[in-house]
Parts: structure tokens; sequence; C-alpha cells
């Protein structure tokens, strides 16, 4: 993890190789889930996409799973500076780790500058669309000194679930993916809202801790 100050950010998306090693555990149905219920629906922790390139993102990760992956790690799931999670409306905000981060501090637009480029991130603009790379094979999308620089890929690739969920399940995914292109890598941007059971195919995540 990176030591952001205040807080630390995983300094890549959770990779195939990182969640095969939480299935392997065998945890119970209800271990390292949210107290409330809300993922009680969530019996497997189980994806579609543990089989590829141990240093990709899994796809098709619902929220509970990426939920449950960061706190078996010891971690938690993005959420608010200082802890827990982000009302919907704090998503492109300061109080928000992911957005904080991704901005450098409010500073940026994109995790790399002001100006949009389409090649630094791995995006709709240079990769076949929906096709994944290994985390951090993208040089220039990172910051330009530490600790930002040590945070790849929070533009493009995988898109990543934050804790940020409203009272019907509906949740951020944040950063875009190979999918999308433009403004929609924008730091600020919440890329879609999706249902907490959602596995869209290029849904992924990383972890933060105070």
């Amino acid at each position: 993890m990176i030591d952001i100050g205040g807080f630390c950010i995983d300094a890549t998306e959770v990779t195939v190789d990182q969640f095969n090693a939480f299935l392997v555990t065998g945890p119970p149905a209800t271990a390292y889930q949210p107290q409330t219920g809300v993922c009680a629906f969530n019996t497997s922790y189980v994806v579609g996409n543990t089989a590829g390139s141990g240093g990709q993102s899994p796809a098709n990760v619902n929220w509970c799973s990426a939920y449950a992956f960061c706190n078996w790690a010891g971690k938690r799931l993005c959420g608010k500076i200082g802890g827990g999670a982000l009302l919907p409306a704090e998503a492109a905000t300061a109080v928000s780790q992911w957005t904080s981060v991704c901005t450098q501090a409010g500073s940026t637009t994109y995790p790399y500058g002001n100006t949009y480029s389409s090649t630094a991130c791995w995006t709709y603009d240079n990769r076949p669309t929906g096709t994944f790379a290994p985390v951090a094979t993208a040089p220039g999308c990172r910051g330009a000194a530490p600790p930002y620089a040590l945070v790849y890929d929070m533009a493009g690739n995988i898109d990543e679930w934050e804790d940020n969920c409203d009272t019907s399940s509906m949740c951020s995914v944040r950063g875009a993916s190979t999918f999308l292109s433009g403004t929609y890598t924008m730091c600020a941007d919440v890329s879609f809202r999706l249902p907490r059971d959602s596995t869209g195919s290029s849904s992924g995540f990383r972890c933060c801790a105070e």
C-alpha cells in the first residue's frame, strides 16, 4: 500500500492472483461482509474471471465481494477519509479517498495532469474494448511525483467499486475502463452507479486503509 498521508491506498487494482488467494481460504458466505444484511445474497465470492493472467484484475466482481476481499486483507473498500462509507453526493469531493488520490489532493483533473491524454492510461482509445492489461503497465497513468507517482491505473483498465451506496443499493464505480474514454476518466467523474449485486464485465476494485 502507498501512504498518502492520513490514509493508505493500494498501488494497483487488486489482481487475479490476489483474489484467488482470497478464494482459496474458503471464507464462510457471511464472513467479512457488512453487518447490515445488504450482502445476504452473496453466498459465493467466486467471480467470472479469475482464470486469466495473474497480473490482471478479476472482472465480474460485485460490490459485496470487493468489500469482503478488502476486509479479509485487513483493509477496507475505499470510502471516506477518516473512515466509513461515503454518501452518494460525496464521491467527487475531497472527503473521498479515491478522489483525493486520483486528483493528487485536488490539483489535477486526471491522475496524470489536467489535459486528457489518449495514451497515458489503458482506455478505449488505445486498447481493444474490454481487454484488461496487467496492472501498472501504463507508466503514464499516475501522478508526477510521490506519493501519487506510486499509484497506478486510477483511470482506465478496469472500473473500481467505491464504498459509496445509496438506500436502493446502487453503488459508485470509479475510474472508467477499456470500455470508455475521454471525460469518463476524469477523477471527479462517477463512471456508473450499479446495484451491489452487479457483476459487470468491467467491475474491479482496490482497497484503502487508515
